[in-house]
């Protein structure tokens, strides 16, 4: 045997193994990276068909090459699959690490297939009426916001009854996600709770968790009345405990993983046509949270699926928005003056009811909301405008709570109806609707 004839079964097998190992050597430097490791791994792969069928001339120049020629593409496809494993793996850990009981509740019920195929998921509708599940679900919830009353307590030295209804907004603070408009309802309702001392109102506790910008001081100040809302309304015992308002500290997935799992109403209250999207109201919706919400970003997608019966929406369009924007035609000091409650809030905000050390401490906010001292259009974000719908949403909430059946009911199907939010769905319709592309084709 010629071990040195190129045509030697044993010459062609080693100049293939030298090929495999120097592919995959340019595949592991060009994947370092991260993000190249589409281009990297669509060139290996047209490297190794041409190995295979013995036509390779000169691997180096073949994955550089490729590389090159497939690179936008091969890099969008990556990125969207990166992006949506990211999103579906960070859901599924909210419910299998984050909330195990529920986690292990739809196993025993459906069998495990849903953690790897989540619109198995929608199995549980046939559970959504039966008592007993109905029973198991909402003892899970309550064992879950045990646990966060607990983490309050320790935390933020509140103590507060997980058999309250627990109302969350949880996300990054900006004007256009309106958790002012969620505080300065909380101040509504408790001059009312002050003015009608026997008002039928079901225990609430109002749980904030936010981060702003470093140079971002409306948003800090936002941060600031929420606290100083909650010194005023926590030490209040003439309310009872009706009213409870919790600022998380240091808002993270740590603890993102307690709130999630205990949530019963989801806000996601973003002025219409402002949010692209949102991923915790997914997180919310797949641990059995209803959303209280405009129809703006994802919560479009989680009223197709839920239904109208099953989430509470309120506030203007998208379009009713746009429209006010475009030709004007909203002035907030009217609300201001024939709305006696909304003007009582928005007074206390600068005669030192909140900020009795310093009562022009909210002047900015209260300016930004009837004038344009400090914004350039007064109530850019129309929380004035939603206010009382948004009121009526929640003594919506406030009612169906009250029917235990009838909620229950309403927080599976959210959970069951989760299962439009996963990687595949979500990558399939980024390369048809979005960016349109055309599949990676290898020439061999």
């Amino acid at each position: 045997m010629n071990l040195l004839n190129e045509d030697n079964v044993v010459h062609v097998f080693l100049n293939k193994l030298g090929d495999i190992v120097i592919a995959n050597l340019l595949f592991i430097l060009c994947s370092i990276p991260v993000i190249t490791i589409g281009p990297a791994l669509t060139a290996l792969y047209h490297c190794m068909m041409r190995t295979v069928k013995g036509n390779n001339n000169g691997t180096t120049r073949t994955f550089f090459r490729a590389f090159k020629e497939n690179f936008k593409q091969s890099l969008i496809v990556w990125l969207l699959i990166l992006v949506a494993g990211i999103i579906l793996v960070l859901n599924l850990r909210f419910l299998l690490h984050a909330n195990p009981l529920l986690a292990n509740w739809v196993t025993d019920k459906i069998s495990d297939a849903w953690i790897t195929n989540l619109p198995e998921i929608s199995k549980l509708k046939l559970f959504v009426d039966d008592p007993k599940s109905q029973q198991e679900f909402m003892n899970i919830k309550y064992q879950n916001k045990v646990r966060l009353a607990k983490y309050i307590k320790e935390h933020n030295g509140i103590d507060v009854d997980p058999r309250s209804i627990f109302d969350v907004q949880v996300k990054r603070l900006h004007e256009y996600k309106r958790q002012l408009l969620n505080i300065l309802h909380v101040m509504y309702i408790y001059n009312e709770l002050k003015s009608h001392p026997d008002m039928e109102y079901y225990p609430h506790t109002f749980i904030f968790g936010a981060k702003a910008a470093a140079g971002y001081r409306r948003a800090k100040l936002t941060i600031k009345l929420i606290n100083s809302v909650a010194d005023v309304i926590n030490n209040d015992k003439s309310i009872n405990g009706k009213i409870k308002v919790v600022f998380i500290e240091n808002y993270r997935v740590s603890n993102a993983e307690i709130i999630f799992a205990a949530a019963d109403v989801s806000e996601q209250i973003s002025t219409a046509s402002k949010e692209a999207s949102g991923t915790g109201n997914m997180k919310f919706m797949l641990n059995g949270a209803i959303t209280c919400g405009t129809l703006d970003g994802a919560n479009v997608e989680i009223l197709e699926e839920v239904g109208k019966d099953n989430a509470v929406i309120f506030g203007m369009t998208a379009d009713e928005v746009i429209n006010y924007e475009k030709n004007g035609g909203y002035d907030p000091m009217q609300i201001f003056n024939e709305n006696q409650e909304i003007r009582q809030v928005l007074m206390q905000l600068i005669n030192g009811f909140y900020s009795p050390q310093d009562p022009e401490l909210f002047r900015d906010i209260y300016n930004s909301l009837l004038n344009t001292y400090s914004s350039d259009r007064a109530d850019t974000y129309f929380i004035l405008k939603d206010f009382m719908s948004y009121h009526e949403a929640h003594m919506k909430i406030n009612e169906l709570y009250q029917d235990q059946t009838r909620w229950a009911h309403i927080v599976m199907m959210n959970t069951a109806c989760s299962g439009k939010f996963t990687s595949d769905r979500t990558i399939q319709q980024y390369v048809d609707e979005i960016w349109e592309l055309d599949k990676v084709t290898v020439e061999l």
